[in-house]
């Protein structure tokens, strides 16, 4: 059977990604489904990059960017892949293809693209695993209430359930420090009271708040990290994808840790 035109996109420009998913045969008819009903329902101009077929698209065109994100992206599935244990390979395919088919369409002024939240995971699960203080028990691990986090973690004997929460800061709200502080907040808000309703014990449960923002934003956004002091038993040293200017290399860590 011939590959489609998206599989072939997908071993060009993210190869070790299509490996992962490569004989799942249900998942590409799926997704070829999905993305062909998609694009017939956006009007020319109103996509963004809110997903890995638009980016393909571009790299396909040439679009050197969008190749260099996409070589990234591809490299820390690659990387993560070779620490996650086999008995939780199945779960870590779930994420994968789930990075991959997530297509949004979204006007210019309300990007806030969903694979990113997934690529969050992926970033965050590999800065876990290969510090070496972590060993991954599970993926979505069910709470007492009913709800799931991300990730299951044993460091020192001590077992951590930690939601990856992605926090998207529009070119809008980035004002000035006291409106930053207040989105964060309400999303932060939020999340705790939707994601952790009804349970009695939060001790070995944390978010890791993942912020997505323009790098010109960045000191604003260093200037804010004061809100999540409020949130300190609970949250996260807050992290962030970063494109660093004098090489247009990718970086991903704490915000703290990338100020400068």
């Amino acid at each position: 059977m011939s590959k489609s035109l998206l599989e072939i996109l997908f071993e060009n420009f993210l190869p070790n990604t299509f490996k992962i998913l490569a004989d799942e045969k249900k998942h590409w008819k799926k997704f070829n489904s999905k993305l062909k009903k998609k694009a017939a329902e956006a009007q020319v101009g109103s996509i963004t990059e809110a997903s890995l077929p638009i980016l393909l698209n571009r790299a396909y065109l040439g679009d050197s960017t969008a190749k260099n994100f996409l070589k990234f992206i591809d490299t820390e599935v690659f990387h993560l892949s070779k620490l996650i244990p086999p008995s939780i390979e199945d779960q870590f395919k779930v994420i994968v293809r789930t990075l991959s088919k997530e297509f949004d369409i979204y006007t210019q002024s309300n990007p806030n693209p969903a694979y990113l939240n997934w690529l969050a995971e992926v970033l965050a699960l590999k800065k876990f695993l290969e510090s070496g203080r972590f060993q991954l028990l599970g993926l979505e691990k069910k709470l007492t209430n009913g709800k799931s986090v991300d990730f299951h973690l044993l460091s020192d004997q001590k077992s951590l359930l930690v939601e990856v929460m992605s926090i998207h800061i529009p070119k809008r709200k980035i004002q000035n420090p006291t409106t930053v502080k207040r989105h964060i907040k309400n999303k932060l808000d939020e999340k705790i009271s939707v994601k952790f309703d009804g349970l009695k014990d939060l001790s070995s449960v944390y978010i890791l708040p993942v912020l997505f923002f323009e790098n010109e934003d960045h000191k604003t956004l260093v200037e804010s990290l004061g809100i999540f002091e409020k949130y300190k038993e609970l949250v996260i040293a807050p992290a962030s994808l970063m494109k660093e200017p004098a090489n247009g290399n990718y970086i991903f860590g704490s915000i703290e840790s990338l100020k400068n």
